[in-house]
């Protein structure tokens, strides 16, 4: 599994973060994300997706 970088979250908490610091930051937590969601919860595919993108645009929100 790919790590995150503490200068990745950084950059994410600052009040401009580049597109593509959140493109990397989606590309190693979606799948993780999915999983949680269908192997662990028992959520189906289009679920899992759903919860995904809400935890995504919350820490979106939450991070700045």
């Amino acid at each position: 599994m790919a790590t995150t970088c503490v200068t990745l979250i950084e950059r994410l908490k600052s009040s401009s973060p580049a597109a593509d610091d959140w493109g990397r930051f989606t590309e190693i937590y979606t799948p993780l994300l999915l999983f949680w969601g269908q192997q662990r919860v028992g959520l189906s595919h289009a679920e899992a997706e759903d919860v995904a993108q809400d935890v995504l645009l919350m820490l979106m929100s939450k991070l700045p």
